[in-house]
């Protein structure tokens, strides 16, 4: 598993080397999430996640819940709290959603597409954004384990400036570590269209299931 992950962590890395960005350092992302599957599918999901580079912290907790014909529905609510450069105060972000998705499989890949609304308030932004996304996830096999693997895309679009605002770009693997845990070793990318500036970085995420 060691080798494993060091491999990973090296190919994503090497990813983040060749990438042309406008920041000084790249962002760092480390968060864990706690995940709990109900009967009939519900499932709900708690974030804690922090950002290296703008010493911000998040807190996500969403819920989606299937419906017929690999559909479902979803809601959450984000929030974020930023560190002023100027100040060195905490700004407050806060962004509620909700979407429908479906999920379909092709050539031995998993595709999904969310239609999201977001209603973004605080000190940072105030809008209301559509944000489609669409990922594909495929398993793997790296140094004889089974590694899930995705890329996603999500543009987002800013309705009331009739505008897009960003894309945001993200590549992850999931290393599975027990039974209902895995370690996701990922890479983004966010192109603001507004100021033409790209920022990337990595994540590390502990996965929990139960």
């Amino acid at each position: 598993m060691t080798r494993l992950a060091k491999a990973l962590s090296g190919l994503l890395m090497t990813v983040c080397s060749l990438s042309s960005v406008a920041q000084e350092e790249p962002l760092e992302y480390y968060g864990v999430t706690f995940t709990r599957v109900f009967e009939g599918g519900l499932k709900s999901t708690l974030l804690w996640a922090h950002e290296e580079v703008t010493d911000g912290g998040f807190g996500l907790i969403s819920a989606r819940l299937p419906i017929e014909d690999n559909q479902f529905l979803q809601a959450g609510y984000l929030g974020f709290l930023p560190r002023s450069p100027l100040t060195n105060n905490r700004l407050e972000d806060h962004r509620l959603r909700a979407g429908w998705g479906i999920r379909w499989a092709a050539g031995g890949n998993l595709f999904t597409h969310l239609s999201r609304l977001e209603y973004r308030s605080g000190q940072l932004d105030e809008a209301v954004r559509y944000r489609p996304k669409l990922r594909a996830a495929r398993s793997l096999r790296i140094l004889g384990k089974s590694v899930p693997f995705y890329l996603s895309y999500e543009p987002a679009y800013d309705i009331g400036k009739e505008r897009f605002a960003f894309g945001l770009f993200q590549t992850s693997f999931f290393i599975p570590v027990a039974t209902g845990v895995s370690v996701e070793l990922g890479y983004f990318s966010i192109r603001n269209f507004v100021t033409d500036i790209t920022d990337d970085g990595s994540l590390v995420v502990l996965h929990f299931v139960f």
